[in-house]
C-alpha cells in the first residue's frame, strides 16, 4: 500500500484454495485501489523500468483486480531514467 506522500507498507495476504492470475498462488484481494495480480517476471520488468504496468496488462501478463490498478502501479514505479547497461558482456 502506498500513501499519498509516497510512504509504503506491506501487508501479507492470506492464502486461498484457488490459483491466482499469471501463475501466482491465490490470495485474498484487499478492498483497496491499485490491486493487481502479477508474477515475479512482470514485477521485475516494472521495477527495472523496461515495461510499464499498463503495457503488461494489455498483453495479459498482469491482471487488474480493481479497475485502474495498472495505471496506479505504473505511476508508483515511473522513472524519468530509461534502463541502461553501460557494459557489454
Amino acid at each position: 500500500e502506498v500513501a499519498a506522500d509516497g510512504a509504503a507498507t506491506v501487508t501479507r495476504l492470506g492464502p486461498t484454495s484457488t490459483a491466482g492470475a499469471a501463475g501466482t498462488a491465490g490470495s485474498e484481494a484487499p478492498d483497496a485501489d491499485g490491486t493487481v495480480a502479477l508474477g515475479v517476471r512482470e514485477l521485475s520488468s516494472i521495477y527495472l523500468g523496461g515495461v510499464s504496468a499498463t503495457v503488461l496488462a494489455r498483453a495479459g501478463r498482469l491482471t487488474e483486480l480493481t479497475e485502474g490498478a495498472a495505471e496506479h502501479l505504473e505511476k508508483m514505479f515511473r522513472s524519468p531514467v530509461v534502463p541502461w547497461l553501460s557494459i557489454w558482456f
